[in-house]
């Protein structure tokens, strides 16, 4: 006879298939309240294979809340929702939870778990039972895999951004929406372009792009979009398992054949696009961060660093210092404010700069791209399916195209004036544009006190630029950082 109030674990389980806890949780609720039991726990495991293990875990669990006193009996719906590897699990997990202490009890089963012989018979033959329709289930979907492969159609996996799927049943295909056709093709480029998956991620927010959860995108979902074949028309399994265990996401294999929106050779410029990225790091931000990345000083030739006086949590003022030259480097003095340098560089560019600006632009020639990436991917895929015999007609089809591809029209860049001058191009630049821009130019700079300028002045800087002296300018005091 159990006791009121006897603290007791709920254990739901559901596999794949469509099955939902509403069908078990009001049983095994009714249970607990009809043997006057409080819920003190509940075991809920979702898409967990009980004929596979995949349970043990929380079986674990259970013994050992059982050996705390956190529960007293493990409520179930059906032995099966616990076990399903054979009699001998089963009784091994009944016996563990004895020993600790504890029962279990099953809402369909009134005989599990008792002692007699009647209790022992039913339960063993409930276990056998439960393992049987596993192993059956797991050969019914086996076939049903084979025949959906059979038909190149879409195994399993669910759908990439952008895709829906179609078809009847064992014939299941997916096709790319309308939005699809026209964002994944600006994605790639962005990449090619050398846009992060970050910026990437920002742009479709920017543009009102709805992602797959949530409200706003994540640059690993750019990744994942990015290197995904299945744009290029070519869906792909996650990888082989390595005898360690380890998926090994390297040698994937086309598994069907879809739609695509973008070609294979825009495919592959974007994954050479993100393996040459240049790893990405913190910045300096503001105006900390100087904007002449080459300065050289006007006075001795050597290179002038950003420093800045004063501790840290106290008043500091940011400085260009002629650095010296030579195994024993201490400079020659010259010490520019940096904040008022840059400010007087920057207006110079402006003013002096006047030859027009002019883009460079590419301007393609007869490529053969897309075909040769196609054919060397249904290479690939050949080799990995080992259907050697139809490689020969591939890789003559791939000679031919390559010949085609080596007396085609060549692409070449052609210059266009944009109406605008170079002065004008670089003010409209953002702050590390312009020290791009600015590290192609020598810039030296020396500071001038008591300078022959308005009364008043006592310093100034003089600059040169690419050879020419461009005079003394003054400069206002510096900015205080705190």
């Amino acid at each position: 006879m159990t006791s009121t109030y006897e603290p007791a674990g709920l254990w739901v389980r559901v596999s794949t298939g469509g099955q939902d806890e509403a069908n078990q949780v009001p049983d095994v609720e009714l249970h607990c309240s009809s043997h006057g039991y409080t819920v003190a726990k509940r075991y809920e495991l979702n898409d967990k294979s009980a004929s596979k293990g995949e349970q043990q875990s929380k079986q674990d669990e259970v013994v050992e809340d059982i050996r705390n006193g956190a529960i007293k009996v493990l409520v179930c719906w059906h032995s099966d929702r616990v076990e399903r590897r054979g009699p001998e699990a089963l009784f091994r997990f009944l016996r563990q939870v004895k020993d600790a202490g504890g029962r279990l009890e099953s809402v369909k089963e009134p005989l599990l778990g008792t002692e007699d012989l009647s209790g022992e018979a039913v339960t063993a033959l409930n276990a056998v039972i439960a393992h049987q329709y596993s192993v059956h289930l797991a050969e019914q979907v086996k076939i049903a895999q084979q025949r959906i492969r059979a038909n190149g159609a879409l195994v399993a996996g669910g759908k990439p951004w952008g895709y829906e799927i179609v078809g009847r049943k064992y014939s299941k295909t997916i096709v790319p929406t309308d939005l699809a056709r026209v964002v994944i093709p600006q994605i790639f480029q962005h990449c090619i372009d050398g846009d992060s998956c970050r910026t990437i991620a920002q742009w479709l927010d920017a543009e009102g792009i709805p992602p797959t959860r949530g409200e706003r995108w994540h640059e690993a979902s750019v990744h994942r979009i990015i290197t995904n074949m299945t744009y290029a028309g070519r869906r792909q399994n996650e990888g082989e398992i390595k005898p360690d265990g380890k998926l090994d996401r390297r040698n994937r294999r086309t598994v069907m054949a879809c739609e695509p929106v973008i070609t294979m050779n825009v495919y592959q410029r974007a994954q050479d696009a993100l393996g040459n990225r240049p790893q990405r790091g913190p910045s300096t931000v503001g105006s900390e961060k100087p904007l002449l990345a080459n300065l050289k000083c006007a006075r001795c030739g050597s290179p002038m660093y950003r420093i800045k006086t004063g501790r840290t949590n106290q008043r500091r003022v940011y400085y260009y210092r002629c650095a010296g030259s030579g195994p024993q480097r201490h400079g020659c003095g010259n010490m520019i404010y940096m904040d008022a340098l840059d400010e007087i560089v920057a207006t110079r560019i402006f003013l002096t700069s006047n030859e027009p600006y002019r883009i460079r632009e590419w301007v393609e020639g007869e490529t053969y791209d897309d075909e040769i990436a196609t054919v060397k991917q249904d290479i690939r895929d050949l080799t990995e399916a080992e259907r050697f015999e139809e490689l020969p007609a591939l890789t003559a089809k791939l000679a031919e195209l390559r010949d085609k591809q080596q007396h085609a029209t060549k692409g070449h860049y052609q210059y266009t004036d944009t109406g605008i001058t170079e002065g004008e191009h670089f003010y409209g630049l953002d702050a590390e544009a312009r020290r791009e821009y600015l590290k192609a130019l020598d810039i030296r700079a020396e500071r001038v006190d008591n300078p022959p300028l308005e009364p008043g002045v006592s310093r100034g800087a003089r600059m040169v630029i690419d050879g020419t002296d461009h005079g003394i300018f003054p400069y206002p005091p510096p900015r205080v950082f705190q």
